[in-house]
């Protein structure tokens, strides 16, 4: 695990946490922000860690998930390039973060960073968008995992994955995670996941060039599929 000092050209990403800066405010922020990168399947830290950093993905992908009192796990979120991760009221992290593939973040220590938004008006309001984020994901997962079948569960988490993925041409998205790892963030079981894939594959919506590779024929469709309303 590498940590080091960056310069603010690695804060010009996505994450909503820089939206609006100019040159000299990502320049002050860039002195409190650090680099650190992880192999494939290391974690950024484990849940009931304090809650003293938070973290921006520059690159590659990771996870969020929660281990329940029944040992069960549950994944929250895939990170990837611009997400924001770490900040929260408590004093402890109810989650752990684990990459997925080599991946870099972008660090801050939050005393810092919360210092750093009195100053900055725009930072201030970012941090309040990323928190505001944060609950409408949470409230959107809750509404997938309540009322939508299988099939369509899959439709919102590619809708996802390809929403975030600037660089997806023609609609393929490559997946970084496994199918068990898609199982336990649709709250479904790696067989009814295979299932999924399958349906929609047979309905004409998708196809698989590889395992690890999915291209989505007709966007809108699987966009209506995945809808909350």
């Amino acid at each position: 695990m590498k940590k080091q000092t960056i310069d603010n050209s690695y804060l010009r990403n996505d994450c909503v946490l820089f939206y609006g800066l100019n040159d000299n405010e990502l320049a002050k922020l860039a002195t409190i922000a650090q680099s650190k990168e992880l192999k494939s399947s290391q974690y950024l830290f484990h849940q009931h860690t304090p809650a003293d950093e938070v973290y921006s993905v520059i690159s590659g992908s990771a996870l969020i998930e929660r281990t329940l009192s029944s040992g069960q796990r549950q994944i929250l979120s895939f990170l990837s390039p611009g997400h924001f991760v770490g900040l929260t009221n408590s004093d402890y992290l109810e989650y752990s973060v684990k990459s997925l593939e080599c991946v870099k973040f972008c660090m801050f220590n939050k005393k810092q960073l919360l210092a750093m938004a009195d100053e900055l008006p725009s930072l201030k309001s970012n941090i309040r968008q990323v928190s505001a984020n944060v609950l409408a994901l949470a409230l959107d997962q809750a509404c997938i995992l309540g009322k939508k079948k299988s099939h369509e569960r899959l439709c919102y988490l590619l809708m996802q994955l390809i929403e975030v993925d600037a660089g997806a041409t023609l609609g393929i998205i490559d997946l970084s995670m496994t199918r068990e790892d898609i199982a336990d963030y649709l709250g479904l079981t790696v067989e009814t996941v295979s299932r999924a894939f399958s349906r929609l594959k047979q309905m004409g919506l998708i196809s698989i060039p590889s395992p690890q590779r999915v291209q989505i024929l007709f966007l809108e469709e699987v966009r209506l599929l995945a809808c909350l309303e």
